[in-house]
């Protein structure tokens, strides 16, 4: 009898993972099987084929991109502990000048991700994609429809919806305030672990999480603007100080551009240094742009030991490594207060 009831409960059990399974999968699955065309993405093709523009061949969101096989699945439901989202594109008529964009909205109407590509090299065609983080970060538990704007060249060329976890409805977010996430700027002579652009994407991150009047510009959106300087990791805060004078500098019209009433930015110096432990100190500065000077400086130092961490397994690791989480976690307490009291 006990052995009938175990069979039966492992037939459910099946049947309603099955089903699960089946309900994340295509309803059509075959090689290439991406979202069905939009009236948006044909009327973006026409206006591309009419002004000499890339166009658009393909659109997924997917767990697993496989270039070589050619086998992407479009998935419009994803799970909190799946690693991460994946949007990939094809184009043809492309050519080197050309910039595509991807932007990844909270269910709140936020923006939350930023992600870029320029082509190095003049190709005809382009397969593109970008991803968002899901699992240990904040898109776990901000459950609900997203969205992902694709664009060329300035002109969006589709929009891709897509649930995480429970379809939750969400009031759209009133901001009052902008603040920019600046890169921060790893110490290239001593580090030997570089956190520089996903430490400044994940304080975006907690900051949109934790404060739902708070608008921010990610790094990536950010860092397109910004020309490659030589910025000295010794003298950043005089070269910040020094730059908040400049009407033409970088800050105060990157932060007209945008409308940033506070930019947080910042430098980090990560590494063994010869010892048994990997110490970590991030120098964060808040920037009141109307005032055009630094109104807070905070310290945060980390320590790892060697017994419990090896640099060399972030590569076997979907998704953020739990050993820098710890750390950008820890930067973010020590922020969190001063960042909530931007928008008071």
């Amino acid at each position: 009898m006990q052995k009938s009831i175990k069979v039966i409960l492992l037939g459910l059990i099946v049947l309603i993972l099955g089903g699960c399974v089946q309900d994340r999968q295509p309803k059509a699955p075959r090689f290439n099987s991406g979202m069905k065309q939009t009236k948006e993405w044909i009327d973006y093709n026409k206006y591309a084929k009419e002004n000499n523009q890339p166009i658009l061949d393909f659109v997924a969101t997917t767990l697993k991109y496989k270039f070589k096989s050619g086998k992407v699945l479009n998935y419009d439901h994803f799970l909190p502990t799946d690693p991460k989202v994946a949007i990939e594109t094809k184009w043809h008529n492309c050519k080197v000048s050309d910039i595509y964009e991807f932007k990844f909205f909270m269910p709140d109407g936020r923006l939350y991700h930023y992600g870029s590509f320029k082509p190095k090299n003049s190709n005809v065609k382009w397969t593109i994609w970008n991803s968002m983080f899901i699992k240990n970060v904040f898109p776990e538990k901000i459950q609900g429809t997203w969205k992902v704007e694709v664009i060329a060249n300035g002109k969006i060329a589709v929009i891709k919806k897509f649930t995480i976890g429970e379809n939750k409805q969400y009031a759209k977010a009133n901001t009052n305030v902008t603040v920019g996430i600046f890169p921060y700027l790893d110490n290239k002579k001593m580090s030997s672990w570089k956190h520089g652009m996903i430490l400044g994407e994940y304080i975006g991150w907690a900051t949109l999480y934790n404060n739902k009047d708070i608008q921010v510009i990610p790094p990536k959106l950010i860092s397109k603007d910004i020309s490659n300087s030589n910025l000295d990791y010794d003298s950043f805060e005089d070269i910040i100080k020094k730059d908040l004078k400049d009407d033409n500098g970088i800050i105060l019209p990157l932060a007209k551009k945008y409308n940033m009433n506070y930019i947080i930015l910042g430098k980090v110096l990560s590494g063994w240094f010869g010892g048994m432990t990997l110490d970590t100190t991030v120098t964060t500065y808040i920037v009141d742009v109307k005032q055009r000077k630094i109104i807070d400086t905070i310290k945060t130092k980390y320590r790892l030991y060697r017994d419990d961490f090896n640099i060399a397994t972030q590569y076997r690791v979907q998704g953020i490594h739990p050993h820098r989480l710890y750390i950008y976690k820890k930067v973010f307490e020590d922020l969190k207060t001063k960042i909530q009291t931007l928008s008071k």
